[in-house]
């Protein structure tokens, strides 16, 4: 029930609607698993492109990101990666193309 109702809140409202969403809960409820299988269903059509920044406990980052039918994937320091983001962004902003971002992990304040 939680992948059906997790996908249809991805499909619906965030993305159909063009809003922001939160999945939100405990470790291992299934959170990151929908989230990457709805975000290659949607790199699959030629009008999305996707990424999934995921931020690590001990402060690395990593991107998956698909553009263009292009798959990257590469990792860097927290420091750097908003510089990176923020860069990968504006160039994404000069596209037609719809744009699926996940941010995904754990940070403690």
């Amino acid at each position: 029930k939680g992948f059906e109702e997790q996908w249809r809140f991805l499909e619906d409202d965030v993305c159909k609607e063009g809003s922001m969403g939160w999945i939100v809960g405990p470790p291992g409820t299934g959170k990151t698993t929908t989230t990457m299988s709805f975000m290659q269903s949607l790199s699959i059509e030629r009008e999305w492109r996707v990424m999934c920044v995921r931020l690590w406990r001990r402060g690395s980052v990593k991107f998956l990101q698909v553009a263009d039918g292009k798959h990257r994937v590469f990792q860097t320091d927290i420091v750097r990666a908003a510089d990176i983001l923020f860069a990968i962004l504006r160039g994404w902003t000069r596209s037609d193309r719809k744009h699926f971002i996940s941010l995904d992990g754990f940070l403690q304040g």
